[in-house]
């Protein structure tokens, strides 16, 4: 329609709402009535209708809702940032101080894994072995971050500090046992590819359950319902985002991260791409718009 007859649609449109309220007021004539309701709700579905997008607007609009909502609660993915590797130097720092300190901070069972890291390589892997450790990550790593998320909020943010304060301990640990023996660049050149997104997934879907833990504990002038209903939404994007990011570190791990034929300079090479890919999209996507 032109300009002009949008505006007659507009006043029709008005003018034939307005007879409806008044003929559906007077109960007199049922039939009209309805026949004006059908006239009016056509009307409006013609004028207010949604332009239908193309699947690159949608998939465009959808990632802007992720890269957004990390903008807007990014205290909350901070917060589970240094919660691990506060966790993570304090642990590193007790068993420089007392190296006993080391059977108080990692479970049983996890000596075979110190050993491995503390020998400086990686055994090779075929393609399928590649394929099953890839599986095993998608299905496990997702399952942390999923944990993590309800725990913090079913236990008003406390089991989800502990959480990743316990992992932190341990990654910790690992770190100074690794450097004991020289090979502490090797432990961090090997994480870095994945663990950019991996971690970065866990800490967002953290944030998640501290977001509708904290709708619990301060609703501010709402109730704690509508508290939670209103956070709910940013949670479960959170919640999106981290999964995302902890399945695209699947294959890498998989793949990439601890395959012997890559060399350092590679890994190194594909983190600092990978990091920087991270940051233009959480930090610059579409942030026009944001504004």
């Amino acid at each position: 329609m032109s300009g002009d007859q949008i505006v007659e649609f507009m006043r029709l449109y008005r003018q034939t709402s307005a007879d409806h309220a008044f003929v559906a007021g007077t109960n007199v004539n049922p039939g009209l009535a309805e026949w004006l309701g059908n006239l009016v709700g056509i009307c409006y579905g013609l004028f207010y209708r949604v332009t239908p997008r193309s699947f690159g607007q949608w998939l465009g609009d959808t990632a802007f809702s992720g890269a957004e909502v990390v903008r807007e609660r990014w205290r909350p993915i901070a917060l589970s940032a240094a919660i691990t590797f506060g966790s993570a130097f304090l642990a590193a720092a007790m068993i420089k101080a007392n190296p006993n300190a080391l059977q108080m901070l990692v479970p049983a069972g996890f000596e075979g894994v110190f050993e491995h890291w503390k020998s400086g390589t990686h055994e090779g892997r075929t393609i399928h072995g590649s394929m099953m450790a890839t599986a095993g990550y998608a299905g496990h790593n997702p399952m942390v971050g999923l944990v993590v998320n309800a725990m913090s909020a079913v236990t008003f943010g406390i089991m989800g500090v502990s959480i990743l304060w316990t992992n932190g301990a341990l990654l910790g640990a690992l770190s100074s046992e690794v450097a004991s023996v020289g090979h502490l660049d090797f432990l961090i050149i090997s994480i870095l590819p994945h663990g950019i997104s991996e971690l970065g997934g866990i800490f967002v879907t953290a944030a998640s359950g501290f977001v509708l833990a904290g709708a619990l504990l301060a609703p501010g002038n709402r109730t704690r319902g509508e508290s939670l209903r209103v956070a709910g939404k940013d949670a479960f994007r959170l919640m999106i985002v981290g999964l995302i990011m902890i399945f695209i570190a699947a294959p890498i791990e998989g793949f990439f991260s601890f395959n012997p034929e890559v060399s350092e300079p590679t890994k190194i090479a594909f983190a600092a791409v990978e990091l920087a890919a991270y940051l233009f999209f959480f930090l610059g996507w579409r942030r026009t718009k944001a504004a």
